[in-house]
């Protein structure tokens, strides 16, 4: 599958416009926006209850000398700036603006929708003049409660990954980017039926970020962008249209209009959505052939001689609406049928790598497979080859397959 198809999917929800502004660049429409915002909720929903939140709205334009001075000592961190001569420049990530508004206030997480600006070799997807949201948030923690604190954020984000019904493997790579941040925990998701990649990160910053806020604590650091988007299309490519789970969607239901004013009393009214059948249309077309189902909302209630019907977008499944109690049921069953499949897609996807306990020997004379990092949360047992104990589970890429996760990340053999 590839951006054109994802992009046909999108078009299709009305989440983006059909037509790129310029070539491979596409600009989205008020109901993605409102998708992604609703995804935003969603995270910062659970974020907030690892401590309170604060939440700042900043712009896209930053101070050269508060750029250049933040990543002047990190030197695996591109500073693409360092010799404009601007004042101001595009600002090109959000941790200036994450540890900014952390050393106001050290009490608070901080997460932020802004725009950012691309300046990567791997390609963004959906990227409107090279600029996209992204949701980060930074807190500061001592050193004591490193490993619980990440936990717990990490429960909550798997809480958010499991709303979204995206399935994820976390890894850890505890090199990190030298020092850029001294330690990295990765969700990786499908790319495509055999490749995994990085779905979002999770940093603890290196030192050189805490000398700048003058603390001794460790700096933990979380964000994504339009990717999760791109990766949950990935794993309905069977599908010419992408249907979205209750409660993520920005509607769960669809209602055509000759059935609302029986419907708006018993459903709350920011969760349907109201649609007009096309009057155009061959008589002789089946008014369940006529439902905007490539919208991707999980149910479409119609009228079909004098009764109420359901339609699940996801299965297809058509039947009486007897009861206005069926609606949970129905939801629940398409975000069941979703999980399923979007389930057995990266189990497909991860039979293609290796997953074994191995000890350091083994793991560096092992041939055609490079090391991708340790699972996490950390699992122990005796090494599959030589029977040490102790040996930590870990995951292998063969050598031969393209990723798309970057190449540093990789332990190459």
């Amino acid at each position: 599958m590839n951006n054109f198809d994802i992009a046909h999917k999108l078009n299709n929800a009305k989440f983006i416009f059909r037509e790129p502004i310029m070539s491979g660049h596409y600009v989205w429409r008020s109901s993605g926006i409102n998708f992604v915002n609703n995804i935003y909720k969603i995270l910062y929903n659970e974020i907030s209850l690892v401590r309170n939140t604060k939440t700042i709205q900043c712009g896209s334009i930053v101070k050269i000398d508060n750029y250049i001075n933040l990543y002047k000592e990190v030197s695996d961190y591109k500073n693409v700036f360092a010799s404009v001569n601007f004042n101001y420049a595009i600002r090109p990530e959000n941790t200036s603006v994450l540890l900014k508004a952390l050393h106001e206030n050290k009490d608070v997480i901080v997460m932020i929708n802004t725009p950012l600006y691309r300046q990567f070799q791997s390609k963004a997807f959906l990227v409107d003049q090279r600029i996209w949201p992204a949701p980060s948030f930074c807190l500061s923690v001592n050193k004591r409660l490193l490993i619980h604190t990440i936990d717990d954020i990490m429960s909550h984000l798997n809480l958010f990954f499991d709303k979204m019904l995206l399935p994820y493997l976390w890894i850890e790579q505890k090199k990190g980017f030298k020092n850029f941040a001294e330690r990295m925990f990765l969700p990786l998701m499908p790319e495509n039926s055999k490749v995994l990649t990085i779905a979002s990160t999770l940093y603890v910053l290196s030192g050189v970020f805490s000398k700048k806020l003058s603390t001794d604590e460790k700096i933990i650091q979380y964000g994504f962008s339009e990717r999760l988007i791109y990766l949950y299309c990935v794993m309905q490519e069977n599908k010419p249209y992408v249907v979205w789970p209750s409660g993520v969607a920005t509607f769960d239901i669809l209602i055509s209009e000759d059935i609302e004013e029986h419907m708006n009393s018993y459903i709350e009214k920011t969760r349907y959505k109201v649609f007009k059948l096309n009057k155009t249309i061959n008589k002789n077309t089946r008014i369940e052939d006529q439902l905007p189902i490539k919208e991707g909302y999980p149910i479409i209630l119609f009228r079909n001689n004098n009764e109420i019907f359901y339609k699940l977008a996801f299965t297809g499944e058509i039947g009486k609406l007897t009861s206005i109690e069926m609606i949970k049921d129905l939801l629940q069953k398409s975000d069941s049928a979703i999980l399923i499949n979007n389930q057995t897609y990266f189990n497909e996807c991860l039979s293609e790598y290796k997953v074994e306990f191995l000890c350091e020997k083994c793991e560096n004379s092992l041939e055609g497979f490079a090391s991708l990092g340790n699972c996490y949360p950390e699992i122990f047992s005796n090494c599959k080859r030589c029977g040490m104990k102790n040996s930590l589970k870990k995951l292998f890429l063969p050598s031969n397959t393209r990723s798309s996760i970057n190449e540093k990340l990789i332990n190459k053999k």
